[in-house]
C-alpha cells in the first residue's frame, strides 16, 4: 500500500518592522534614522498586527496600531 504525500504551498513574505531611531525623533532638524526590530520582536509585532490587536507589547514598550 502506498502513502500519499501531502504538500502545502507557502507564500514567503518578507515582513520588516522598523522604528525611528535618531536621538530626537521629534526634531525636524535631525536627519531621520530607522532601525530594524529583532527577528523575535518582529514576530511579536506581526503576530499582534495580523490578528488585528490594537497594540503589541515589547517588554516595557507598547506599539499602538491605531492612530
Amino acid at each position: 500500500m502506498g502513502q500519499a504525500a501531502v504538500s502545502a504551498s507557502h507564500t514567503l513574505k518578507n515582513i520588516e518592522w522598523m522604528w525611528q531611531s535618531n536621538p530626537n525623533p521629534w526634531s525636524e532638524l535631525e536627519p531621520v534614522e530607522w532601525s530594524h526590530y529583532s527577528d523575535l520582536e518582529t514576530l511579536i509585532i506581526e503576530g499582534a498586527y495580523s490578528t488585528k490587536q490594537s497594540q503589541a507589547i515589547l517588554d516595557d514598550y507598547y506599539i499602538d496600531f491605531k492612530q
